[in-house]
């Protein structure tokens, strides 16, 4: 189960679904789920007031083995806690603001397993996602546009921080004037 479908999160989807058949994606938004779908989701669930993560596994019927806390939101990681079926691992993706709080005595009766990332470690984990990337995916959906540096504060940054950007990653290139339409392409090496 994936907690949290932003880029990050969309990405994760994709890479998941080439090594297992089952993924289930919570996040609040609908259009995000739909892309989590394109990217090889089996199950999605919007998050609401109304959420129950024990009603949530029974309607998908699954007992789910990992967890990624994706969204680095305090109320992600209490989620996370709460999706953990003993023995179960979580995967924390998500950067937190600040210090949480983890039920130690938990972790141990129930054999949890908590492992924390960032896939930093260029050598060995670029070249893998980037034959992620190439192998397919709703990229476009993710990142429609490539816009131009004098964008970056009106079309970038301001959307974000007023928290109404329509997409989920932006991006942009220095070299253009216009914005354009993104494109996943796969560059090879010249032999």
């Amino acid at each position: 189960v994936i907690l949290g479908a932003g880029g990050i999160g969309a990405f994760l989807v994709h890479a998941a679904a080439t090594i297992t058949d089952t993924i289930g994606v919570v996040d609040l938004s609908a259009e995000r789920l739909a892309i989590a779908e394109k990217n090889g989701a089996t199950f999605t669930a919007q998050l609401d007031t109304d959420f129950d993560v024990a009603t949530v596994k029974k309607q998908w019927g699954i007992r789910p083995t990992v967890i990624f806390e994706v969204s680095g939101t305090p109320h992600g990681l209490e989620s996370a806690l709460e999706w953990l079926e003993p023995g179960g691992r979580l995967v924390m993706v998500g950067i937190q603001a600040g210090p949480g709080e983890l039920d130690f005595r938990k972790l141990s009766l129930i054999e949890h397993e908590v492992i924390g990332t960032n896939g930093h470690v260029a050598q060995q984990d670029f070249p893998r996602a980037l034959e992620l990337l190439a192998s397919g995916g709703a990229w476009s959906d993710i990142a429609p546009d490539v816009l131009p540096l004098d964008l970056v504060m009106s079309d970038g940054l301001l959307p974000m921080i007023e928290k109404r950007a329509k997409r989920i990653k932006t991006l942009f290139d220095p070299r253009i004037q216009e914005t354009r339409k993104s494109e996943m392409r796969l560059l090879r090496k010249k032999q």
